[in-house]
């Protein structure tokens, strides 16, 4: 499943992008999850990463797409980002924002899809390391960008995605030395993907809806992980010196 943001402040063309992406699921044979937005602020002010890839309309009233995303990318660098636009001189601006491409409006389904592919692409490269899990006796793959965190339970691990939890007989220390990168532990019973960190409140992280304690032989390391994946940019909201 792919998880799709659509930031547009006129509905009839979120249901046009909609429609375009039936075309692409029938043509593709791709799944999407697709959430509407009216604005930017609406989209910031319930922001998640939990998407795969964001289609935004540049030209909204109030905040406009380029600030949206300006400010998206101060808390989220490697969400999939695409303009959509009755003026593409416009969209040449979507560089200083890391986008991947723009749809020109009106729509077609044919030019859509093809725009689609591009992204398809670059998810299923991004995304190529499925983590295969033993659940109940069967395997089941996930994508790594969508795992959120993985929590101890006894002997077992669960693992946290948008599309539900999978529980598996394994240890915490084996899944960090398996996952590595952007997994981080915040304590002895939890390993956190950096990127769907949302804030730090004194010792807790917050991640997908979720408080995790931060321990304090971790806390250190931890916060250094932090700062260097979310690039130094902005607070933590640590309240903590020590």
């Amino acid at each position: 499943m792919i998880h799709i943001a659509v930031v547009d402040d006129d509905p009839t063309e979120r249901a046009r992008i909609k429609e375009c992406l039936d075309y692409v699921t029938k043509k593709r044979k791709a799944e999407f999850s697709v959430t509407e937005f009216g604005d930017g602020e609406e989209f910031l002010g319930t922001y998640t990463p939990c998407y795969d890839l964001i289609l935004m309309d540049i030209e909204m009233p109030g905040m406009n797409g380029l600030e949206t995303a300006k400010k998206l990318r101060a808390v989220d660098k490697t969400v999939l980002l695409m303009f959509v636009t009755r003026m593409a001189r416009l969209a040449v601006k979507g560089y200083e924002v890391d986008a991947l491409d723009f749809i020109v409006k009106p729509i077609d389904e044919y030019g859509f899809a093809l725009k689609m592919d591009r992204a398809l692409s670059r998810l299923s490269a991004s995304a190529n390391d499925n983590l295969l899990l033993r659940v109940d006796g069967e395997f089941v793959s996930i994508r790594l960008g969508t795992l959120q965190y993985i929590e101890t339970d006894g002997h077992y691990l669960v693992y946290h995605t948008p599309d539900g939890d999978y529980r598996e007989y394994a240890s915490l220390k084996s899944a960090a030395k398996r996952l590595g990168g952007n997994f981080v532990r915040c304590n002895s019973c939890y390993l956190v993907n950096l990127r769907f960190v949302t804030g730090v409140s004194r010792n807790k992280v917050l991640i997908a809806g979720a408080e995790l304690p931060i321990s304090r032989p971790k806390k250190k390391s931890f916060m250094e992980a932090l700062t260097a994946f979310m690039g130094g940019a902005g607070e933590t909201g640590d309240g903590e010196s020590g």
